[in-house]
């Protein structure tokens, strides 16, 4: 187990580089829940927030790894103001779905477990290329 807590902005630097990698979104997720997930410190960092629309975003994404329309529930959204770093998990359809957007990349990593196809399935999403970014159902 890494801590991420006590060197908070390099680790946000090697996520950050991790999610622009063209395909391997695994990577980056696989980093978060190692280094992130694993410290309370970090895991608890931010105030709840869902200005963004994040949720509308999330639930489609969520839909498109189901195959099928679900309600995420119990959605934590937490947003860490002075890195513009948001991350949070929800319920859906039995399974955990996790994220992690950074701001100013306009990238972020839907993780949902179980997967349909393995123990976890990754997806990277745009804000701004959602269809209706600003919805938050």
């Amino acid at each position: 187990m890494s801590s991420a807590s006590p060197t908070l902005e390099q680790h946000l630097a090697i996520l950050r580089e991790r999610m622009q990698h063209p395909t391997a979104y695994d990577r980056a997720l696989d980093y978060f829940l190692n280094v992130f997930a694993e410290d309370t410190k970090v895991s608890g960092l931010g105030e709840r927030d869902e200005s963004l629309g994040l949720r509308h975003l999330l639930t489609e994404a969520t839909c498109g790894v189901l195959g099928k329309r679900t309600q995420l529930t119990a959605l934590v959204m937490l947003h860490v103001r002075e890195h513009g770093f948001y991350h949070g998990c929800a319920a859906a359809n039995g399974r955990l779905m996790m994220f992690f957007y950074c701001k100013s990349l306009d990238t972020g990593i839907m993780g949902l477990v179980p997967g349909l196809k393995g123990p976890t399935e990754a997806v990277r999403f745009r804000l701004s290329r959602s269809p209706n970014p600003q919805v938050n159902n």
